[in-house]
């Protein structure tokens, strides 16, 4: 199946595209300048730049989107799911939470939260990935704990691919 992973090398986006890679997904990342290059390497199939390409117009349909950030919304994305096709929110809009889920009641077109709860297990998962090097971890930029101001600037700001990272100094 195909997927979408918007900001794909973002905080999030960089673990699940390796991640969904690896396990053989045909991956679309959505990405912006400075991203193209690492989605690349990794080898997405398919590698957009949201800043030349309007990915909402296209046309092309996916089995799965994720939605990484808080840029695009179940109601503006559905056209791009397949008929039986889901659209995760990591993010989820509180506008549209309760649409989305009692849409599912009637439509083949799903909408589902990402959850963000640390299972040992899974984070074994990709702590074996990263070690066997199949999954790099990109660090974007390194702060001291002092600079905690600039390091969330910078995180909230989105322009770095990869983690913002604390170091002792």
């Amino acid at each position: 199946f195909r997927r979408v992973l918007f900001r794909s090398t973002g905080g999030i986006g960089l673990f699940a595209t390796q991640l969904a890679v690896a396990r053989g997904a045909v991956v679309t990342a959505v990405v912006g300048d400075k991203g193209m290059a690492l989605a690349q390497k990794w080898g997405v199939a398919r590698v957009v730049n949201y800043r030349q390409t309007k990915v909402l117009e296209e046309g092309r349909t996916y089995d799965v989107v994720i939605e990484l950030s808080d840029q695009w919304r179940f109601a503006s994305t559905k056209h791009l799911l397949k008929p039986a096709g889901t659209f995760f929110a990591s993010l989820p809009n509180p506008v549209e939470f309760v649409p989305g889920l009692l849409g599912n009641l009637v439509s083949s077109r799903k909408f589902a939260m990402v959850g963000m709860r640390a299972k040992t297990e899974a984070l074994l998962e990709v702590a074996n990935e990263v070690v066997s090097g199949r999954v790099e971890v990109v660090v974007g930029k390194t702060f001291a704990l002092a600079e905690y101001r600039e390091a969330y600037a910078e995180s909230v700001a989105r322009t770095t691919p990869g983690k913002v990272v604390f170091v002792a100094r």
